[in-house]
């Protein structure tokens, strides 16, 4: 009887722990962390996210695993300062994996990317695309982004950079027209991937698209 009281004790005694270190941390993050430390308390949802949903089958999306998307042979390419912390831009490795994936397995001619920021995303994509690949990626222009961020800073002095054409302005007003039907895959964000099948390019906004 002693020993179970004991085993009981130690059970609750660890719980106690736990919360007492683990609450505190999840009521930061739900208040002041907001303003105090923004770039943490997103890191640290994003997190929770993961833990929370990556197992979990959609009953709506249809949820499979990405080799049933796209039954890729062969490994993908991810070689770049991905280890570097950029705000808004420090993607989970396995989103980068999905994208490199995509691009592999779709093989495009032509990407059309929707949102440049440092180039990650770019880098990968073109990575995995093929040597004859090219990419056109656009963006808002440098003076609306913070001083700390480049636009495309990680692709504009790589081997990726001859392949890219970069386009500055809102893409809402932008004259996108001479690329209409001639890409096979655009990024739109990243969970958002249209890919087109066979040689009819990309027709928006009559794209079929498939979520990463």
């Amino acid at each position: 009887m002693n020993s179970i009281l004991r085993k009981c004790l130690a059970l609750l005694s660890s719980a106690v722990c736990f919360y007492a270190k683990g609450l505190p941390r999840v009521l930061y993050f739900m208040t002041i962390g907001v303003f105090l430390t923004p770039l943490r308390t997103y890191d640290f949802w994003v997190k929770v996210s993961h833990w929370t949903e990556r197992d979990r089958i959609s009953p709506v999306l249809r949820s499979l695993p990405l080799a049933e998307i796209f039954p890729l042979e062969g490994d993908v390419l991810l070689q770049g300062p991905f280890y570097r912390l950029v705000p808004n831009a420090n993607y989970p490795f396995l989103d980068l994996a999905t994208l490199a994936t995509a691009s592999k397995f779709v093989k495009p001619r032509r990407i059309f990317e929707f949102g440049t920021y440092v180039g990650r995303s770019a880098k990968v994509l073109l990575q995995n695309a093929g040597s004859a690949a090219e990419l056109i990626t656009c963006d808002l222009p440098q003076c609306e982004h913070p001083e700390s961020i480049v636009i495309g800073g990680e692709v504009k002095s790589g081997p990726e950079a001859s392949r890219i054409t970069f386009l500055s302005g809102n893409s809402k007003t932008l004259d996108l027209s001479e690329w209409y039907g001639s890409c096979q895959l655009v990024l739109r964000s990243l969970s958002k991937i249209d890919i087109v099948d066979g040689h009819g390019g990309m027709s928006w906004p009559e794209s079929r698209s498939s979520s990463s």
